[in-house]
């Protein structure tokens, strides 16, 4: 009962996956609570095999689009063993409330773990926002660029997934999509698809050739040629087994039938 009561404290996350860092991105620290101030001294990043802890130089900057969220910029090495830790009470949150010691050991990714994508754009005839997607029915923005000539436009440091590809006819040149206005009889902004999923494979890439030119007759049926072939095989195998299931069937009736059962010993 004479012990002290433990000091309130709150907990940085951040978000290091399966303790990789992927070479193309920044690492973001987040704090549940609104932060009312941050000593980046108090940050200290280092080669995890380095037994003098030599701290490295590395920018730490307030995110933009995440009122709770700090990054973390380096150009990580591929491969390498990194070590980052934050001193207890290098923050303090808008409660008072200071932060606990955090401590992490992540690797960054190998640089032959991804694959890159460019597209051989022609056509263009206004500003063209192009957009990485994920295979999936939301469509989630994985990264996207914006061109105004023909040419090419590279995504690299991919991850060995599938996508979707998409562009957006942004007239407006805005940087995004825009919906159209009834009252002014303005239509939305066009979108066209690349009609093919793309299979993202390690240390792979691929040129895809796109003609941008605007085109009113597009339909989007974007096809997973691989999934397609698969559920094919999988159709030919069912229909073999159940041909075979039906020859046994046949023959073991026509057996019953011919007096199989004959033959007794008597």
């Amino acid at each position: 009962k004479d012990k002290p009561e433990p000091v309130v404290q709150f907990n940085f996350q951040t978000d290091i996956s399966g303790s990789v860092v992927e070479l193309n991105k920044n690492i973001g620290i987040t704090a549940n609570e609104p932060v009312l101030s941050f000593d980046s001294t108090k940050i200290v990043m280092y080669l995890a095999e380095d037994t003098l802890k030599t701290p490295l130089k590395f920018k730490f900057e307030k995110d933009t689009s995440e009122y709770r969220k700090y990054n973390i910029v380096y150009k990580w090495i591929p491969g390498t063993n990194y070590t980052l830790e934050i001193d207890s009470a290098a923050s303090m949150n808008i409660f008072g409330i200071i932060n606990k010691k955090l401590s992490t050991r992540f690797t960054a990714r190998e640089e032959d773990y991804y694959g890159t994508v460019t597209l051989k754009l022609t056509g263009i005839e206004m500003p063209v926002v192009l957009q990485l997607l994920t295979n999936s029915a939301d469509e989630k923005i994985v990264e996207q660029k914006t061109t105004g000539t023909n040419g090419s436009v590279i995504f690299d440091f991919l991850k060995p997934e599938k996508y979707k590809v998409k562009a957006i006819y942004d007239r407006n040149a805005n940087g995004k999509w825009d919906t159209g206005s009834y009252q002014d009889k303005v239509q939305p902004e066009r979108v066209v698809y690349i009609n093919e999923v793309l299979k993202v494979k390690s240390n792979w890439e691929k040129e895809i050739s796109w003609d941008l030119k605007p085109d009113n007759t597009f339909v989007k049926n974007i096809r997973d040629f691989e999934e397609e072939e698969k559920q094919r095989k999988e159709a030919e195998e069912k229909a073999r087994k159940e041909k075979e299931k039906g020859q046994n069937t046949e023959q073991m009736q026509n057996f019953m039938q011919g007096g199989g059962s004959s033959g007794f010993m008597r």
